[in-house]
């Protein structure tokens, strides 16, 4: 995954989560971690958006998917069962694309 790709999902995911961008769209703030650089995946560490490197940031946004009421109809959509909320712990970004996946999905669908 390019770092172009990183930085658009990870202001995705933070979009999703309720970050709300700056003015200038290079920051966002994000309630549980304070104001981020958006434009960056090499900034300082304390100033990245971390979705794709780190469980801590990852978790919640898995969290959010699978309790919405919208994921049972993304699972009808996949022709899964909406019981079964995978999570592979071992490779962080098979479940980041996932996630990426449903919320484009997500947001396409609010606009239908």
């Amino acid at each position: 995954m390019g770092k172009e790709n990183i930085i658009k999902g990870n202001l995705t995911m933070a979009i999703f989560m309720g970050g709300e961008i700056s003015t200038c769209r290079s920051y966002i703030w994000l309630p549980p971690h304070g104001i981020k650089n958006v434009k960056s995946v090499k900034s300082r560490p304390d100033r990245m958006l971390k979705y794709h490197e780190s469980w801590d940031w990852l978790i919640p946004v898995l969290d959010k998917i699978y309790s919405s009421s919208e994921y049972v109809e993304y699972c009808a959509i996949l022709k899964q069962p909406e019981q079964i909320a995978y999570v592979n712990t071992k490779f962080i970004l098979v479940n980041y694309e996932f996630a990426l996946a449903y919320i484009k999905w997500y947001n396409n669908s609010k606009t239908l």
